[in-house]
C-alpha cells in the first residue's frame, strides 16, 4: 500500500483481500473507490494487453507545453548538447541580468524541446515473474573529473528488477578522486549499497536471497553512461533504446505473437518492422527477398532498432492485428503454410500476402516499391485500420541534416614542393558524402584563395576531411598534405546558445590544441555580429610542410 497526503494506492495478487482492505479502511475513514489505477500524482498508468503497465506522462508534458506556448516547437533527440561541459570560468559576464535570464529561457526551450518528442515513452513494468526471474541488477559509471570547475567526478547508476528500470540517480561525488580507478570503485560503493538495500526488503518479504556480484559491463552496454555525462545524439538515443528494446520484447510475450504470423512456427526471434510481425527462420528468409522496400526483416535479439522502428511495431500491435488485416479475404479452402511447408509454398504464399497483397481488402491495398498504386488515401486508410498509440515517422534511406556548415578557405602558407620548384595547389574538404574543391592555383606556394563553400551537416556528423594536392597535367594528382577538422566544438556550442543574434560579440567555445589534432594553436567559437564562427589554423599532416587557415560558419536550419 502506497500513500501520499490522500491519495493511496493498493497492490495485491489476490483481488478478495484489497477489497478486504478496503472495505475496512472506509469503516474507519471516509474513502472513495476510483476503481483501477490509471493516474496518479501527474504519472498515466494504462495496462497492456500482455498484462504489463506502462507508465507515461503524456498529459503532464502537454499542459506544459500548452502553458510554455511550445506546443507547436520542433522536438530534438535529446536534452543536452553531446559533449558539452560547462564552466563558471572562462567566458565574460553577462552585465545585463535580462541577458542572462533569456540564456536560461534557450536551456530551458531545449528540454521542452526534447520533451515534446518523447510525450510518448514510458517505462513499462513487466508483472508474474517466477521468484528466479526476480534478480536484482545495477548499472553503475562514474564520468571522471568532469567538472572542470572543482573537478569531481559525476557518478550514476540504473537499478532493475527483472528487467523493469525501477531506480536511477545521477548525482556529483563529494570529494576529489585522484583517478578513474577511485572514482569508478565510489560509484560502484555507492550503487551496492542500494542495491543491499533493496535485496534485503526483497529477502524480507521472502521474494529473494541476499547476494551481491560484481561483474563488468562492456562500455557498449553501460546503460548508467547516459547519466554520468552529455553524450552525442546518437548514443543518447542507443542508451535510451534499451526501454525501447524491452517495450518490443513485451510485444513479442503477447500469445499471439509467440508464433510466426506466417506459419504459425513457435518462439519466431525475427521481424518485419515495416509490416509490423514477428516470423521465424525460415519465413525471413523469403521476407529478405521481397527487397526492404516491402519488408524490413530485423532480429529481435542481435540487430539495433531504432526509435521509429519500435514504434512502428507498437502501432501495429502484432501478428493478430497485422493478420487481420493482411488476412481479412484469404479464399474459402485455402491452407496457410505450416512450420514444416517447403520453400516454394512457403514462398508463394508470403509473396501473395504482402508484395501482391491478394489477401487484403481492395480499398485497403497500398502502393508498394514494385508494384502499380492507388490513392494515398488508401494508405492512410491502411494505416488507420491498426489500432494506434501513436505515429511513427520513417525516411528509409534518407539523411536529416540539422544545420549548414559555411567553409571559408583563406590560404595556404609555406606548402610542399611537388613539381621542380613550386606546385599548383588546391584544397578538398569531404563531410559525410559531400565533397567540395577550391579552383587551382598555379605554381604558389603561398596560395590565397578566399574562397566560401557550403556543406550540409547530417545528425550523425563525424570529422570533416581537408587534402590538399598539387594538380597535375598528365599525371595523378600528388597529395600535399591532410588534416582531420573537428567540428563538436563548434556545432555544440552553436546549439547551446540557439539563436545566436541574441548576443553580443563573446567567445562560445574553444577547440583545444593537442598531439592528437593538426591544430597550431587554440582554436575559439565565437560570436561575431549575430553569427557564430570559428577562426583555425592547421599544420597538414604527413607531409614535410605546409600550413592552411581556415574560417568555419554554423548557419541553423531556420535561416
Amino acid at each position: 500500500m502506497l500513500v501520499y497526503v490522500d491519495d493511496i494506492i493498493v497492490t495485491c495478487n489476490n483481488h478478495t483481500f484489497i477489497k478486504s482492505l478496503v472495505s475496512e479502511l472506509n469503516s474507519e475513514f471516509s474513502i472513495k473507490d476510483l476503481g483501477d489505477l490509471d493516474y496518479f500524482l501527474g504519472i498515466e498508468v494504462s495496462s497492456q494487453p500482455n498484462g504489463s503497465l506502462l507508465l507515461i506522462q503524456s498529459k503532464y508534458i502537454q499542459d506544459l507545453l500548452v502553458k510554455t506556448t511550445m506546443n507547436e516547437a520542433n522536438s530534438i533527440s535529446s536534452p543536452m548538447v553531446g559533449g558539452c561541459k560547462l564552466t563558471q570560468t572562462g567566458y565574460e559576464s553577462f552585465s545585463d541580468p535580462s541577458l542572462y535570464r533569456s540564456v536560461v529561457v534557450l536551456f530551458m526551450k531545449r528540454i521542452l524541446r526534447y520533451l515534446k518528442g518523447t510525450i510518448n515513452f514510458g517505462l513499462a513494468m513487466q508483472p508474474n515473474f517466477s521468484v528466479s526471474h526476480y534478480s536484482v541488477h545495477a548499472y553503475c559509471d562514474a564520468d571522471w573529473a568532469s567538472d572542470l570547475d572543482d573537478r569531481r567526478s559525476t557518478l550514476g547508476a540504473a537499478i532493475f528488477l527483472g528487467p523493469n528500470l525501477v531506480y536511477w540517480w545521477s548525482k556529483k561525488q563529494s570529494v576529489v578522486a585522484r583517478s578513474s580507478t577511485e572514482a569508478e570503485y565510489q560509484s560502484l560503493a555507492l550503487t551496492t549499497a542500494e542495491v543491499t538495500w533493496i535485496q534485503s526488503l526483497l529477502a524480507e518479504l521472502k521474494v529473494i536471497e541476499k547476494q551481491v556480484q560484481v561483474v563488468r559491463v562492456r562500455a557498449a552496454d553501460q546503460r548508467a553512461d547516459i547519466l554520468t555525462k552529455a553524450l552525442i545524439p546518437s548514443n543518447f538515443t542507443a542508451y535510451r533504446s534499451f526501454t525501447g528494446r524491452r517495450k518490443l520484447k513485451d510485444l513479442l510475450l503477447q500469445s499471439d505473437n509467440r508464433l510466426c504470423a506466417d506459419c504459425n512456427a513457435p518462439d519466431p526471434k525475427w521481424a518485419s518492422a515495416n509490416i509490423g510481425v514477428f516470423i521465424c527462420l525460415k519465413c525471413c528468409g523469403v521476407h529478405r527477398s521481397l527487397g526492404t522496400h516491402i519488408s524490413k526483416v530485423l532480429s529481435v535479439t542481435l540487430d539495433d532498432w531504432s526509435e521509429d522502428e519500435i514504434d512502428a511495431m507498437m502501432e501495429v500491435g502484432g501478428n493478430a492485428s497485422a493478420n487481420s488485416i493482411y488476412e481479412a479475404y484469404i479464399p474459402e479452402g485455402y491452407t496457410k503454410p505450416g512450420p514444416d511447408a517447403g520453400h516454394e509454398q512457403r514462398s508463394k504464399f508470403i509473396r501473395s500476402k504482402y508484395e501482391l497483397q491478394e489477401f487484403l481488402k481492395p480499398s485497403l491495398r497500398i502502393v508498394s516499391g514494385k508494384s502499380s498504386l492507388q490513392s494515398s488515401s488508401a494508405k492512410s486508410s491502411f494505416m488507420d485500420s491498426f489500432k494506434s498509440t501513436g505515429s511513427s515517422q520513417r525516411m528509409e534511406g534518407m539523411v536529416e541534416f540539422i544545420g549548414m556548415l559555411k567553409v571559408k578557405v583563406i590560404k595556404g602558407t609555406n606548402l610542399a614542393i611537388r613539381d621542380i620548384k613550386s606546385s599548383d595547389p588546391y584544397v578538398v574538404l569531404s563531410l559525410g558524402q559531400q565533397t567540395v574543391q577550391t579552383t587551382i592555383i598555379r605554381s604558389n606556394l603561398n596560395p590565397v584563395w578566399n574562397e566560401e563553400y557550403m556543406l550540409s551537416v547530417p545528425e550523425h556528423y563525424g570529422q570533416m576531411k581537408l587534402k590538399v594536392f598539387d594538380h597535375d597535367t598528365f599525371s595523378a594528382d600528388d597529395i600535399m598534405g591532410e588534416a582531420d577538422i573537428d567540428l563538436q566544438s563548434l556545432i555544440t556550442s552553436a546549439m547551446a546558445f540557439g539563436d545566436a543574434g541574441m548576443f553580443g560579440n563573446m567567445q562560445i567555445g574553444k577547440w583545444l590544441k593537442s598531439d592528437d589534432n593538426a591544430l597550431i594553436e587554440d582554436s575559439t567559437v565565437n560570436i561575431v555580429d549575430g553569427k557564430v564562427k570559428q577562426m583555425m589554423s592547421l599544420k597538414l599532416q604527413d607531409v614535410e610542410s605546409g600550413e592552411l587557415d581556415l574560417e568555419l560558419e554554423w548557419i541553423p536550419l531556420e535561416q
